[in-house]
């Protein structure tokens, strides 16, 4: 097996984000009595 010289996440991730969307792992908790945190990004372009 020939090793890529770059990693490209979207070949990776092709088709595995919807699968992530479908089964719910960006919504949050609805869990009141956890802690509740803020993660801020900025994205360059």
């Amino acid at each position: 097996m020939e090793m890529k010289p770059k990693y490209d996440p979207r070949e990776v991730e092709a088709g595995r984000y919807e699968e992530w969307v479908k089964n719910g792992y960006f919504k949050p908790s609805e869990d009141k009595s956890k802690e509740h945190i803020q993660l801020l990004s900025r994205h360059q372009m």
